[in-house]
C-alpha cells in the first residue's frame, strides 16, 4: 500500500507537470519561453551543467544567473501552482478523494470517520501535501525581492521546503 501511494503521487505530479508544461508552451506565454531560451544560449552556466566541464564562474555569477533565470521562468512556476491546486485540490475533490494516479493504483482519501470529504479541509490538505505554500513563496519573493535578498531568502525557503517534503513524504509512507 505504501508504495502504490508514492507512485500514484508520482504519477500525479508527472502529469501535472506534463500539462503545465504543455499550457506554458502556448502562444500567450512564447514571450516568456523565447527570453528563457535565449537567457540559457546566452550564459555559460548551461555548458558547466551540460558538457560536465569546469567554469571560471564565480559563485556572485551563478546567482546572478539562477536570480535572473528565476525570475524569467516565473509564469511557468505560475501555472505550475494553478495546475497543481485545480489537479489536487479541485479535480481531486470532485473524483471523491481520487486523481488519475490514485484511480490507477484503487485508492482515495476518506476522511477519518468515514463521512463525506469536507471541501475545505480537502482542499487544505492537498495543499499541503503538495508543497504548494513554499512554491506560492517562492513566487512570491521571486517577484519583490532584490537579488541579494532573494539568494537568502530563497536558499533558506528551498531547505525548509525540502526539509518539509520529506516529512509528509515520511507521513504518506
Amino acid at each position: 500500500m505504501k508504495i502504490k501511494r508514492i507512485v500514484a503521487f508520482i504519477i500525479d505530479m508527472f502529469l501535472v507537470m506534463i500539462i503545465s508544461s504543455t499550457i506554458y508552451m502556448l502562444p500567450i506565454f512564447k514571450s516568456s519561453m523565447n527570453e528563457y531560451m535565449s537567457f540559457i544560449e546566452d550564459n555559460s552556466i548551461l555548458s558547466v551543467y551540460t558538457e560536465g566541464g569546469s567554469s571560471d564562474i564565480t559563485v556572485e555569477e551563478a546567482n546572478h544567473i539562477t536570480y535572473e533565470m528565476s525570475k524569467i521562468i516565473n509564469p511557468l512556476y505560475i501555472i505550475m501552482c494553478a495546475i497543481t491546486f485545480l489537479y489536487f485540490g479541485i479535480l481531486g475533490f470532485i473524483w471523491n478523494g481520487q486523481t488519475l494516479g490514485k484511480k490507477l493504483f484503487k485508492i482515495r482519501v476518506v476522511s477519518a470517520n468515514e463521512k463525506p470529504l469536507n471541501p475545505a479541509l480537502y482542499i487544505i490538505r492537498e495543499v499541503i501535501v503538495t508543497n504548494l505554500i513554499f512554491q506560492l513563496i517562492s513566487i512570491i519573493i521571486t517577484m519583490t525581492l532584490k537579488e541579494t535578498a532573494w539568494i537568502s531568502v530563497n536558499t533558506y525557503l528551498s531547505n525548509v521546503s525540502l526539509f518539509v517534503y520529506f516529512i509528509l513524504l515520511g507521513f504518506m509512507i
